[in-house]
């Protein structure tokens, strides 16, 4: 998805420069990645941004988890699958604790699934290292 381009002239050296012009896809990737990783970070910040900000954020999340699996859909196997069911697992058992407070059983799952998923965001984030910063580490 990387475009370049040399220009018609050198420099005294005769030297010629090549300027690399990102598509729109590139940019639209990074800025869901960002926002992605913004959405996390207020999601599990709950108890500083408290529990309104984080029912609003972590369904901002997996709606980016979403897209973010539509962008990367050529690339996506087994185990990212099982993570986005993770992610929706976690939200699902989170709504479900809200809805039936009585049962602590909910609440419980819902902490070890979202601890199980930071986990697994944090490896998936370690071998894919790209978004902010541009650069990707081959595994």
């Amino acid at each position: 998805m990387q475009s370049c381009f040399c220009l018609e002239f050198a420099d005294k050296k005769g030297m010629s420069f090549c300027i690399r012009r990102t598509t729109m896809e590139e940019t639209d990737e990074k800025k869901v990645n960002l926002l992605l990783a913004l959405s996390f970070l207020a999601t599990i910040l709950v108890p500083l941004t408290g529990i309104m900000v984080h029912k609003m954020a972590s369904a901002v999340f997996l709606l980016l988890c979403v897209v973010h699996m539509v962008i990367y859909r050529k690339k996506c196997g087994p185990k990212k699958w099982g993570l986005l069911l993770m992610v929706i697992l976690t939200f699902l058992s989170g709504l479900f604790g809200m809805v039936y407070e009585q049962i602590p059983a909910i609440l419980l799952l819902h902490k070890l699934l979202s601890m199980a998923c930071i986990v697994c965001l944090a490896i998936h984030l370690f071998v894919f290292q790209r978004g902010l910063w541009g650069r990707r580490k081959t595994v």
